[in-house]
């Protein structure tokens, strides 16, 4: 290897001189033509180095030739964690899913992502390729030349962040992880720079699978041409300026074009066998299968009916309508998650028809969202299947998914877009035209009340906004089939409204599905409701078929107009119960008629109830009527259904309008049973001990139920004895806010408050740090790992060993012109020496034994 400069380091390239090694070699010479020729030569030899010509000594580019490669990786370390945490957003968002859903193929959703990537990085290679050149960091290389050289290594960078990205699925985690992972892989190189003179090209050629590593060498054959004062140009890229190397800079490129094919290869297999948490994961034998590369045959069995044992313990199911076709329909459907061994979708079977809202109700933890889903392709069935539109899920997912518009239960937008963009954006993944864009753009900013934001980021809209967007979004590109996952939830009730309306217009034609856990909600948007518990369906139809066959009746409640002391210690002792619950609010009297004004009369005073003559005049009219609740102020009937068709209650209604005042009531309304109670009597009846409504607040008679037991009347009123406050978890969390016995409380101030906010604060995030075991092992243990890697890494060097032995004869370096002077052209001795050293064999000839001159 030839570098600029002569070697005149006293130390270290006149080792021979200072070792005493030349004057070991001219004693013993001057032995040997002593003992042949008898004669003592008076012939001197002195040493003096050769002239050299003129040169560039550039001390910081010896010193950058090795740490090239580490700076220009750490260059692009920023722009790695950058795109990993972008790519594993999107899935932990469920972005990416939901753009499948609505139809984006995968191959073009990593190739966007590709080019988006690539050109922030060929713009930094060319920033970095100006510095280069003007920072005379690489003064004689070609541009063209650098710029290859750092945009192949930016696309290997590319789908080497592909690759780590498929390790993750949180995105924060993703990219402080990805950085190191990137930066690991560049130490290889360091220990291939400590083993240069026993790493082989073969050796080379396998650590520059590692795109950091080939990068690493490039940069190295950057930096010892530039020691030259030759540089790489397009000529000599093929050359190397080490003696015997095959390796080259076009070695290091292609390796890395390689790098990225093989890369991308890998994220291809790992995404398609292990999606992580939402996905069907692929067997592992997929790439060598007929199906995948060639697709399966269109299904023939579409009109295959359904079976029924799925659906054996169902309570209640309507027959299903013969003039309209199903949009979907579930037969013995199973998935159990691996995770715990859960059941959580038990032979569901079930049809959605087209033009009508279905209604999907069910507890939480019931399966509904699992089994949407499965009909969006976000979790596999571990048996059973579904047909959407006539085609199967398990084998016809892309095709499904271009008539599939899907709402989630979190919104899916992109914060940096606005509304009109958010629109263009899925119809274009729908497929729509340019022209089509722009009119259901107009029409969908119209139907959700959003014109005088079309311009404005969704990050600024409210939580509302957003959600009525999201739920459009689930209708653009005219979307056949539309999965709606609780879309009302969190939003207030002008723009659940709003989304009523919305669904109720783009109704036609389209098979919608509803989750929900609004009751009356289900119950106005609903054609049909389909109930399901563990997994399974409990009842289906309209609802007022499940109104007649599973409601209890009509309910009749009458507010007395006063009651003995008892009752109002009773009614004291439930304002007892709900200010110490604090879970409960007050009953109000919205069940009953008194604002309609339906017999009300002024209250007296002095007025008794007798609970029985009411019960005898309701008894007298309705026969079979049941007295279900007697609390406080009110009394509730149930009254069949029956005898509404048989007219008993207009007769009970005028006697109850006549004798209000001698049955001492007040008022009295009547009420149908509401879809609430029917949901809650399926789940009861299925083994869900308790059901909770959206907002947590449980029904009133349900309420009432628990408050006062299943009696018919308060028999004793409660007292402070009646509950037993140290078992509550809320008094034992706020037992430190009362006061001590014997003082008062008092408001600390001034430096004692600002000690006792400063201890607060340590005690916090000292129960943060030890509840963290990733923050421990990042601030604690990962520290000590990387010292203990450098460590490692700086005592594998390669063991020192004696210099080989050197053939020293001037015939190594091949044909040669010698300068040679005689200074004093009359001494005879000088002439003979002269002619001896230019005679055959000449100068610089070599041990002849078996090697003869030709």
């Amino acid at each position: 290897y030839w570098d600029p400069g002569p070697r005149a380091d006293p130390f270290e390239d006149l080792r021979y001189v200072w070792g005493g090694f030349s004057y070991l070699q001219d004693v013993i010479e001057q032995g040997i033509i002593r003992a042949i020729t008898g004669t003592v030569e008076k012939t001197g030899i002195y040493i003096q180095q050769m002239p050299y010509p003129c040169y560039v000594d550039d001390i910081f580019l010896r010193v950058m030739s090795r740490s090239m490669p580490l700076f220009m990786t750490l260059a692009w370390m920023y722009s790695v964690a950058i795109i990993i945490k972008g790519v594993v957003y999107e899935k932990e968002a469920r972005l990416k899913e939901t753009m499948r859903i609505m139809g984006l193929n995968n191959g073009t959703l990593w190739l966007s992502w590709f080019i988006s990537s690539l050109i922030p990085l060929l713009i930094s290679a060319g920033l970095l390729v100006m510095l280069l050149k003007m920072g005379n960091l690489l003064p004689y290389s070609d541009s063209g030349v650098v710029f290859l050289f750092l945009g192949s290594f930016g696309v290997v960078t590319i789908m080497q962040c592909f690759l780590i990205s498929t390790l993750f699925s949180r995105a924060n985690l993703a990219a402080a992880c990805g950085g190191i992972i990137y930066f690991t892989l560049y130490l290889p190189y360091v220990l291939c720079v400590a083993w240069q003179d026993y790493v082989g090209f073969g050796a080379k050629l396998v650590v520059s699978l590692l795109s950091p590593v080939a990068f690493g060498f490039g940069c190295e054959y950057f930096a010892l041409f530039e020691e030259q004062g030759v540089g790489i140009q397009w000529s000599n890229l093929l050359a190397s300026p080490l003696e015997e190397d095959s390796y080259n800079l076009t070695t290091s490129i292609c390796l890395m074009l390689f790098d990225a094919v093989l890369y991308g290869i890998m994220t291809w297999y790992i995404e398609a066998v292990f999606p992580g948490q939402y996905g069907i994961p692929r067997p592992w034998y997929f790439p060598f299968t007929r199906t995948y590369w060639c697709g399966e045959k269109e299904n023939q069995n579409i009109n295959t009916p359904m079976s029924k044992k799925g659906n054996a313990d169902a309570v209640c199911i309507e027959e299903d309508p013969s003039h309209i076709d199903p949009g979907v329909y579930i037969e013995n459907l199973v998935k159990i998650y691996s995770h715990g061994n859960k059941l959580a979708v038990d032979g569901l079977t079930l049809k959605f028809y087209e033009g009508q809202i279905t209604s999907f109700l069910g507890h939480n933890g019931a399966g509904k969202t699992t089994t949407m889903s499965i009909l969006t392709g976000l979790f596999p069935p571990t048996s059973g299947t579904a047909y959407i539109l006539g085609k199967d899920i398990r084998s016809e997912l892309s095709t499904i998914r271009q008539n599939l518009g899907v709402c989630p239960q979190h919104n899916v937008l992109f914060s940096m877009l606005t509304v009109e963009e958010h629109i263009w954006f899925y119809a274009r993944l729908k497929g729509l035209p340019e022209e089509q864009v722009k009119a259901e753009m107009e029409q969908i900013v119209n139907d959700v009340g959003l014109p005088h934001k079309r311009k404005s980021r969704t990050s600024t809209l409210s939580g509302g906004m957003q959600r009525k967007l999201s739920v459009a979004l689930a209708f653009v590109g005219g979307s056949k089939v539309v999965i709606l996952d609780e879309p009302t939830a969190g939003v207030d009730p002008y723009a659940r409204r709003g989304i009523w309306d919305l669904l109720l217009k783009y109704r036609q034609a389209r098979t919608i599905i509803l989750s929900t856990h609004h009751m009356d909600e289900a119950d106005i948007l609903g054609d049909r409701i389909a109930i399901i518990s563990h997994g399974k369906l409990c009842c289906v139809g309209s609802s007022l078929f499940l109104k007649t066959h599973l409601g209890t009746g009509y309910y009749l409640t009458l507010v007395k107009r006063d009651y003995d002391l008892s009752l109002q210690s009773c009614r004291n002792s439930a304002s007892t119960v709900s200010y110490m619950k604090k879970t409960e609010k007050e009953d109000s009297v919205s069940e009953s008629s008194s604002d309609a004004g339906l017999g009300s009369e002024p209250e007296s005073e002095t007025t008794t109830i007798d609970v029985s003559l009411i019960s005898s005049v309701i008894f007298k009219h309705v026969s079979e009527a049941r007295l279900v609740e007697d609390l406080g102020h009110e009394l509730t009937y149930v009254l069949p259904h029956q005898s509404a068709k048989d007219g008993a209650f207009v007769e009970l209604f005028h006697e109850l309008d006549d004798r209000l005042t001698d049955l001492g009531i007040s008022s009295y309304g009547i009420s149908d049973t509401t879809l609430e109670e029917i949901f809650l009597k399926v789940a009861e009846d299925s083994g869900v001990d308790s059901v909770e409504l959206s907002d947590g607040v449980v029904p009133t008679r349900t309420r009432r139920r628990h408050a006062f037991g299943d009696h018919q009347s308060c028999l004793k009123p409660f007292t402070e004895d009646d509950f037993d406050f140290n078992d509550s978890e809320e008094s034992r969390e706020t037992d430190w806010l009362s006061g001590t016995d014997g003082k008062g409380s008092y408001q600390v101030k001034g430096w004692s408050l600002k000690r006792q906010q400063f201890v607060a604060l340590l005690w916090k995030r000292f129960l943060y740090a030890r509840r963290s075991r990733k923050g421990f092992f990042a601030q604690i243990v990962l520290p000590a790992v990387f010292v203990c890697i450098a460590l490692v890494f700086s005592l594998i060097v390669p063991p020192f060993g004696k210099y080989p032995s050197l053939a020293l004869h001037p015939s190594m370096y091949g044909e040669q012109f010698t300068f040679i002077s005689n200074d004093i052209p009359e001494e005879p001795h000088n002439n003979k020496l002269l002619e001896a050293l230019m005679d055959k064999p000449g100068f610089g000839t070599r041990c002849m034994e078996g090697e003869p001159i030709p």
